[in-house]
């Protein structure tokens, strides 16, 4: 079974991934949602292959909930831990994805012109969680 730390782990190997709307190449380009999927195939929780694409750079926030549902466990804000994924609002719009960190940290592809990058999970991006999810089948 992956624990959380393994989640966390292997999102840290991102870092530096280039951003790409729809790339899903660790080391080469990512978008958000490459990056929350590319983890966990990496690491086994999803299989080989998996992936969800085809959504527009401004996000269909209905088959992102959708999706979040489908293949994660909802968790409620108050009881994120390290290795949930974070359904984020950018400007008004729920369309931004990242992993939470032990740390409080957040790790996610962020744009042009940084990349998956970790920072601290300050106010403002704190206020723009929109839900929390956990990859199924953890050993924490």
């Amino acid at each position: 079974m992956t624990t959380r730390a393994e989640i966390i782990a292997e999102a840290r190997t991102w870092r530096r991934t280039p951003w790409r709307h729809q790339g899903r190449l660790k080391g080469i380009a990512c978008d958000c949602v490459g990056f929350i999927v590319g983890v966990p195939v990496a690491l086994g929780i999803f299989p080989c292959g998996f992936d969800i694409n085809g959504y527009p750079r401004e996000g269909d926030w209905q088959r992102m909930r959708s999706v979040l549902d489908n293949y994660l466990d909802r968790v409620e804000l108050r009881k994120m831990t390290g290795g949930d994924v974070l359904w984020l609002r950018v400007g008004r719009i729920p369309q931004h994805l990242a992993i939470f960190t032990f740390d409080g940290t957040i790790i996610h592809a962020v744009d042009p012109n940084r990349g998956v990058t970790e920072h601290i999970l300050n106010d403002r991006w704190f206020s723009a969680i929109v839900g929390v999810w956990s990859y199924r089948g953890l050993d924490d």
